[in-house]
């Protein structure tokens, strides 16, 4: 093999792990950024991020994290969520 091909090689499979990597990288960054949202409406809502889980928790509401960040972002599926009230007035 020529020295060429090897380099070309070696950077293609950096790129597959760097890709692998990543990929898995990427749910746990997505994770994060839902649990930051959530717990700052949760907070405008006079309510703690792991309170307001432990309380769905128990009421045994099936929504993950992404599908109470997609919820929060539409304003009538937030009052759903929330109840249509703001316990900070």
């Amino acid at each position: 093999h020529s020295t060429l091909f090897r380099t070309a090689n070696q950077q293609v499979m950096k790129a597959l792990r760097s890709a692998y990597r990543d990929r898995k990288k990427k749910k746990r960054d997505f994770r994060r950024l839902w649990i930051a949202r959530i717990n700052a409406a949760s907070r405008q809502h006079g309510l703690s991020y792991s309170r307001l889980i432990g309380n769905l928790k128990k009421a045994n509401v099936e929504l993950n994290r992404k599908m109470l960040d997609r919820k929060n972002g539409v304003e009538g599926e937030r009052e759903a969520v929330w109840g249509g009230h703001n316990e900070r007035q």
